[in-house]
């Protein structure tokens, strides 16, 4: 790959933990504040499975549990088993992530965040250098339930390294939509963030062409905090 008059080849990270800590020490991920999160998702302690980072979106629109990765791994092997299990748990363990990343320091200082984490559910992301050729076919099943964040370190002949970047989101995401559901008079959305409802109070929704009236609340609906 030529950039310029400098010829730029990809430049494999030799472990994971180098790819991480670069992760976390460069603005590589734009759209993204990075932070450490070695944090349990597991509720049960015969074993821990952790987090690797924690990534919220600047304008505070959602929050991900990051799986980092490099393409050395087997992906069928290592790659697959370890997002679908992080996945599960994410689901079965909300009250436990929530609580290990509000007790972070840099979090717990930021109300902004506090309030993202609070009343939304997290999105999987999987930070990963590259796909290896051979599995390029199975993004749309990973993003399926997950984001994907490539990041792939160039190198050119005089030793100057550059980053190349490439995104899919979640079609929930892409489309500013979230799921939500009824408790008896009470609409309660996933992700309220996404929709804009964090920044603007709207005063009714529309349901098969009606207009109906609603007030929006930040409050504790079934032991859960949620925004209706």
């Amino acid at each position: 790959m030529e950039r310029g008059n400098l010829n730029w080849t990809s430049f494999d990270f030799s472990n994971e933990t180098e790819f991480e800590e670069m992760i976390l020490r460069k603005s590589i991920l734009k759209d993204y504040t990075v932070y450490d999160s070695k944090k349990t998702l597991n509720i049960f302690r015969n074993y821990n499975r952790y987090a690797d980072i924690l990534l919220v979106q600047k304008d505070y629109m959602y929050w991900c549990i990051g799986e980092v990765e490099i393409s050395k791994h087997s992906f069928k092997s290592h790659v697959f088993p370890q997002l679908v299990e992080i996945y599960s748990l994410m689901n079965m363990n909300i009250d436990l992530i929530r609580q290990n990343v509000l007790s972070l320091e840099a979090i717990s200082l930021n109300k902004e965040i506090i309030d993202l984490v609070n009343f939304n559910k997290p999105y999987l992301s999987l930070v990963i250098d590259k796909i290896p050729s051979h599995y390029r076919n199975i993004i749309p099943l990973l993003n399926s339930f997950c984001n994907i964040n490539l990041v792939e370190r160039m190198k050119d002949e005089n030793e100057n390294y550059s980053y190349r970047t490439e995104s899919y989101y979640l079609q929930k995401i892409n489309n500013f939509t979230s799921d939500c559901y009824i408790n008896n008079v009470v609409l309660i959305i996933d992700n309220p963030n996404l929709l804009g409802m964090n920044k603007t109070n709207f005063n009714y929704l529309e349901y098969k062409g009606e207009k109906i009236l609603m007030q929006q609340h930040f409050n504790l609906v079934d032991g859960q905090n949620r925004l209706y």
